[in-house]
């Protein structure tokens, strides 16, 4: 998120907010979560929603009639024990102060307690970078941290983020604000900025000597001191300074929507780009005297670039633009969950048909049955005339009526009685596959059919309910694709157990904990005997074993037993030897194996995070 978006929202959001009264906190998806609040004399709940999502991160507000969208997009969300930490935390404190820190991408949320609403009880501060936007809620009293969006990792500011750890602010010490900023050094970054180029140059210089100035309003304001002739030293000091301190003045809060173009995960595949998924829109400051066409115009109006390949649409306020970015992200997020329910059915097709042509020439093989039948029977008749050692003879063709002659190969190695006999067995096996061939083409042909037209039911874009829906089906039907693919090629299916030796091990109430021991037993471990409902436990961020607590009837694992399986994880890991490992741990039904993915490699959603210290189990059973 801009700098100085960030600025202006913080402002509307102040106004907006202050004072109002906490009920829950809830999470969204992508990403997101949101402080639904209560402010006395209105009917309906505000909610405060804070996106950390590395597409977009961002904070803005919502009524909450218009959470429709949101709830329903198929994307993943935040670790359900920061949701719940925070709702506990902050439910019935009151929105006492929110704030920019230090002109960074870093805000600070103050909550008061109802009965003192001077004294804040927690601080929620969101580092709303990029790369790693995160959550973290401290107590006011020590800044000892409570919960975290990202628990195990590091914030921008190199600090450990887990419970219980003292939390610090980024700094920006390293930067300048424009009044320390002196007219010689301004002079010496401006080097070269007659050029396109060289101003390009001096817009990231500036973003990165300067307090909240983002390469993008650098550019807003040097274009137009370069427009008006007025580049030098002193006119961008002047013009920086007043743009910075006066952002709404100077700015105006825009969307740019780009055209059709590979996403990141399109250019890992190659895939996807194919569906035209269009990149989600991004935020940006449009200084307000570089575009006469955008002052001419309303803010809401759009700004066609001559080459149609983007659209600038503007907006009176800064909530109102993050607010149709969110928008468009999340429909972006069902646009994408589309092309990949699209793409895995292609791949689907694309198997099937190789599977068909396989089938096909299988059969054209099995119908030389009654080829291979009459060559035996030439060779029976020829008895007399054959000599044992022989290679290839020319035989008389006596199926049919002259002197036709027939070229038959033998295996010298054999009698002439053994190379009939096998001749007879290549029949015998044509004539058993022909029959079983033809079920299976005609099943494959079915599936693959059924596959094309469900394909072209899958909408452009997919809520949550249809995704989930679509994933079922597609499963069935990759289930029913393996299956042919099994019944040909046996060798294809994963080994019997017994060619793994996973270490196991029992909780303390009598669970057991399976252990992989290396990547091909990790993948047989999670994808083969894990059920659905077991638990899934894996070191965060470091390689190690993958774990699994196997459910015990109906009955939910107990939270001694969570934790005993997550101190294993944690000590068949690459951190064993720490005092402390962050775990991630989650239901198997939601671990998946990219496709093409090497062994061992997994993927999960819903996770959850436990920081254990690692135990070796005291005794394997036999």
């Amino acid at each position: 998120m801009e700098n100085l978006i960030l600025a202006l929202l913080v402002k509307e959001l102040s106004n907006e907010l202050l004072g109002s009264t906490v009920k829950a906190v809830t999470g969204l998806a992508p990403m997101s979560f949101a402080v639904e609040l209560e402010k006395k004399g209105h009917d309906t709940s505000s909610l405060l929603v804070i996106c950390l999502a590395s597409r977009f991160p961002a904070l803005f507000s919502l009524e909450a009639p218009a959470l429709g969208l949101v709830l329903s997009t198929p994307a993943e969300t935040l670790p359900e024990g920061f949701v719940q930490s925070a709702s506990e935390r902050l439910r019935g404190t009151v929105l006492h102060a929110l704030e920019q820190h230090d002109a960074d991408r870093v805000v600070k949320i103050e909550f008061a307690a109802a009965s003192n609403k001077d004294r804040p009880l927690f601080s929620l501060w969101l580092e709303l970078f990029g790369r790693r936007p995160s959550a973290v809620l401290v107590r006011s009293d020590g800044n000892a941290i409570e919960a975290c969006s990202r628990e195990g990792t590091t914030s921008s500011a190199g600090i450990l983020l887990r419970p219980g750890e003292k939390y610090a602010p980024p700094s920006q010490e390293h930067k300048l604000s424009i009044g320390e900023l002196s007219l010689n050094a301004l002079h010496t970054l401006m080097e070269g900025a007659d050029s396109e180029a060289g101003r390009r140059e001096l817009c990231l210089a500036l973003s990165r000597r300067l307090k909240g100035l983002s390469p993008h309003a650098a550019e807003g304001v040097i274009e137009y001191l370069h427009s008006c002739g007025r580049l030098t030293p002193e006119d961008l000091r002047k013009g920086l300074g007043e743009a910075l301190a006066e952002p709404d003045r100077h700015f105006c809060p825009a969307v740019m929507e780009t055209a059709a173009r590979p996403d990141e995960h399109s250019r890992r595949s190659g895939k996807i780009a194919a569906s035209g998924l269009i990149e989600p829109p991004s935020l940006l400051p449009v200084y307000v005297k570089t575009r006469p066409s955008l002052t001419e115009t309303e803010p809401g109006s759009t700004d066609t670039t001559p080459a149609a390949t983007s659209v600038l649409k503007c907006f009176p306020a800064a909530s109102e633009a993050v607010r149709f970015s969110f928008f468009g992200l999340c429909r972006w997020y069902r646009g994408l969950s589309a092309a990949r329910l699209k793409e895995h059915a292609a791949a689907l097709s694309d198997k099937l048909g190789r599977l068909r042509a396989s089938l096909l020439e299988d059969l054209s093989s099995a119908e030389q049955a009654h080829e291979f039948r009459r060559t035996g029977e030439l060779i029976l008749a020829n008895l007399g005339t054959l000599r044992r050692g022989s290679t290839l003879v020319e035989l008389k063709d006596i199926h049919v009526d002259g002197q036709s002659l027939v070229k038959v190969k033998l295996d010298p190695a054999l009698s002439l009685t053994d190379n009939a006999e096998r001749y007879f067995k290549k029949a015998r096996k044509a004539e058993r596959a022909l029959a079983l061939l033809k079920k299976r083409a005609a099943s494959v042909e079915r599936s693959l059919q059924v596959i094309e037209e469900f394909s072209e039911d899958i909408p452009e874009q997919v809520d949550a309910e249809e995704s989930e829906r679509v994933s079922r089906e597609l499963d069935r039907l990759s289930g029913r694709v393996r299956g042919s693919t099994a019944a040909r090629k046996p060798g294809a299916e994963v080994k019997s157990g017994a060619t793994f030796n996973p270490r196991t091990f029992e909780t303390s109430d009598g669970m057991t904990i399976i252990v992989g021991r290396n990547n091909k037993e990790n993948d047989y471990v999670t994808h083969h005997l894990a059920k659905p409902e077991d638990l899934w436990f894996h070191a965060s961020a470091m390689p190690g074993s993958h774990v699994v607590l196997k459910k015990k009837g109906k009955s939910a694992p107990s939270r001694r037993a969570i934790e005993e399986a997550a101190s294993v994880a944690a000590y068949f890991s690459k951190g064993r030897t720490s005092s402390g490992v962050p775990v991630i741990y989650t239901e198997k039904k939601y671990v998946h194996k990219p496709r093409g993915a090497r062994p061992g490699l997994a993927t999960c959603a819903r996770e959850r995070f436990l920081m254990v210290t690692p135990r070796k189990p005291k005794s394997t059973p036999p």
